[in-house]
């Protein structure tokens, strides 16, 4: 540690003793200071040093009533009087007078001349101790204030003696008649009179004592409260580096379990609450006491201050739970379940047979102090807080898991909808950590997979159209030629029939060349769409009249089923035109020779629907909905015309137009599922 670390820790050292030194003296002198005195308890309070009636206090009292016990005491059972000669307080004459006499031996003995039993007390004299005929009488300016020293020497009329039976109680009897036989006082009788104001004398016992004693105490409550002010203003200057050993504090008492604070708590209280009720403990211990309780509840304060919420989660039961966490975090999920329930029945159990056996204990034993009841009581409260506590915390864990056993089914079907952008987050202690991160790591692998498959087929289709661009050029010469030749005159047959296939096959080139970029402006979304209300009846009807004569030419029998009202979609007609042209194409050139073909319309509130089913003369083979995809046909040898793109166009037209496509085959039954939503 370098001098500048040394430097800062000692000021922090030196700045809270500073903050506990000054606020113990202040809190100390504050109570007793606010401490009230109570006649008969026998105890001097601090708040009578700064009363200005002395005579009132219980140090003067105290005072008064030593000297009466010394003074009968001296006088003796023998009435000689032999020790009152030797008395201090026969020195004290200007605080203190007296006169006292045995009725027995006939002897009086005095310190003053006066005789107080038969004349007036001296002027000055306002405190008047009478004792006559086994009675003792305190008055004070004429007015009886012996109760007042009920438990002073002067009035010692009360033995304690325990109750065989009871802890709590006392039994009180009256032994001041053998008291006062005991030690012969029957025959006395004395008068005792105190000035009102003390002055200083010779006698080493002087009353003067009392205003001593007082002076002290101002003086050293005085010099407390000056030296807890120096210690404040010291605190004050250096209240940053208290402050930072408040929160090196909290740092220590935040590694401390809540549980055990608790405890410290409790004992902490017990202390301060045996002083305060025991009657035998001194004001010192009580004060010392009480401060540490208030210091003790001054560091958690402090402690909730700087660790906020940590102080209650910083406990026993998080702790095992954390360590518990540790060891099952290896286990496979089913295991972490099953464990976990066993192990909270078995502390359930445990709980349940422990509190039967605190439950026997309280029916087989008789608790004889309330304060041990209330210990009990609270040990009870706590068995049941554990097990509530351990109860809710099991199911707070397992509602958790299902909430996340919940995200996990959500997510698997938020990944079948297509979405794989949405991840899966769940805390590092959850359960189903592991399995959320596989599935985001699935994730990632299937949006990667789709992205290189996205760019596999934009770099097709862009391949595709720039060759077919290519194409373009040198097949519109080509067909232009063909053209020309077609006009020449006087060529040999076999040459008109070799333009004849170059035309057609020319043709074909430049249909499948359209058709291509066809499919690439569906697919890059380009194509421009006029939307619009149309009959859809109408529009296939259409369609099968132009092309009646590909149909009549063809050994395949049409089955047609449309309603005679007009269905109204929204579309684009000369797209939706290719659609069914297409399909129809589809059905003419690879439905069976002989079979049918079957085109209804089917309609409810929600959607409209076409459908095309043909037999197909070729073995499908499972293909299905891949048959709609971009150069596939059904033709497996593609011995037969077609480029493999109308079905793909059909689909992409279809959808373009907000409807759906779909292709479904059964054996050889193909059916092809044309659906818009209805207008109505």
């Amino acid at each position: 540690m370098d001098t500048k670390s040394k430097s800062t820790a000692g000021k922090q050292v030196i700045g809270f003793l500073c903050f506990v030194m000054s606020f113990s003296i202040f809190f100390s002198v504050g109570l007793l200071l606010l401490e009230q005195p109570v006649y008969g308890d026998g105890r001097f309070v601090l708040s009578e040093a700064f009363d200005g009636d002395v005579q009132s206090t219980q140090r003067y009292q105290s005072a008064v009533a030593s000297r009466f016990q010394t003074l009968m005491v001296d006088a003796g059972a023998d009435g000689s009087f032999e020790n009152l000669s030797f008395s201090s307080i026969n020195e004290d004459q200007a605080n203190v007078i007296y006169r006292i006499s045995n009725s027995e031996s006939g002897k009086t003995f005095s310190n003053t001349n006066v005789n107080l039993f038969q004349e007036s007390v001296p002027e000055g004299y306002n405190y008047i101790v009478d004792y006559r005929n086994g009675n003792v009488k305190v008055t004070r300016d004429g007015r009886d204030i012996t109760g007042q020293f009920e438990f002073w020497p002067i009035y010692d009329l009360y033995l304690e003696r325990y109750r065989a039976d009871s802890y709590d109680s006392y039994e009180y009897s009256d032994g001041y008649e053998s008291f006062v036989e005991s030690y012969g006082w029957q025959d006395l009788e004395l008068r005792m009179a105190f000035s009102e104001k003390i002055v200083p004398t010779e006698s080493p016992w002087s009353m003067y004592t009392v205003i001593q004693e007082r002076f002290w105490e101002q003086a050293g409550t005085f010099i407390a409260l000056g030296i807890a002010a120096v210690l404040l203003m010291v605190y004050i200057f250096l209240r940053k580096a208290k402050k930072a050993a408040d929160q090196r504090i909290a740092w220590v008492s935040g590694k401390v379990w809540l549980e055990v604070k608790l405890i410290l708590l409790f004992i902490s209280f017990s202390i301060y609450s045996g002083f305060c009720w025991s009657s035998y403990g001194r004001r010192f211990y009580k004060i010392i006491a009480l401060l540490q309780f208030v210091y003790y509840v001054y560091v958690l304060i402090n402690d909730m201050r700087y660790n906020k919420g940590n102080v209650f989660r910083h406990n026993i039961i998080r702790s095992i739970m954390r360590w518990y966490r540790r060891r099952e975090q290896y286990k496979p999920f089913q295991r972490k379940l099953v464990d976990r329930f066993w192990l909270v029945l078995g502390i359930e159990a445990a709980l349940l047979v422990i509190g039967m056996l605190l439950f026997m204990i309280s029916l087989s034993f008789s608790f004889r102090s309330a304060y041990y009841q209330f210990v009990f009581l609270v040990f009870v409260v706590i068995w049941i807080a554990a097990a509530v506590v351990c109860v809710c915390v099991y199911v707070k864990r397992f509602r958790k898991t299902v909430e996340e056993m919940g995200e996990v089914v959500d997510q698997v079907s938020v990944m079948k909808a297509g979405d794989m952008e949405a991840k899966l987050t769940l805390p590092a202690d959850s359960d189903l950590y592991a399995t959320a991160q596989d599935l985001n790591e699935i994730q990632e692998g299937f949006s990667v997979a789709l992205e290189e498959r996205m760019k596999s087929e934009r770099m097709k289709i862009e391949l595709i159209t720039n060759v077919s661009h290519d194409i373009k050029t040198p097949l519109t010469s080509i067909i232009g030629y063909v053209e020309l030749l077609e006009k020449e005159e006087d060529l040999p047959e076999h040459v008109k029939d070799y333009i004849k296939i170059l035309s057609k096959k020319s043709q074909r080139l430049k249909t499948m060349v359209q058709d291509i970029f066809d499919v690439s402006k569906a697919s890059s979304g380009e194509m421009k769409l006029d939307i619009e209300e149309l009959d859809l009846v109408k529009l296939i009807r259409q369609t099968l009249a132009d092309m009646d004569e590909d149909i009549s030419g063809s050994n395949l029998i049409f089955k047609i089923n449309l309603p005679n009202d007009p269905v109204m979609i929204r579309g684009d007609g000369e797209r939706l035109y290719r659609v069914f042209q297409n399909v129809i194409k589809n059905s003419l050139q690879y439905s069976l020779e002989g079979s049918r073909v079957y085109i209804s319309l089917y309609r409810d509130d929600s959607w409209t629907t076409v459908m095309i089913k043909n037999t197909s003369k070729y073995e499908l083979g499972g293909l299905g909905e891949n048959i709609t995809q971009r150069f596939v046909r059904g033709d497996a040898s593609r011995s037969t015309e077609g480029s493999g793109l109308g079905l793909s166009i059909a689909e992409s037209f279809t959808e373009a137009c907000g409807g759906n496509f779909r292709v479904t085959t059964d054996a050889d039954l193909f059916t092809v599922e044309i659906a818009f939503p209805s207008v109505r």
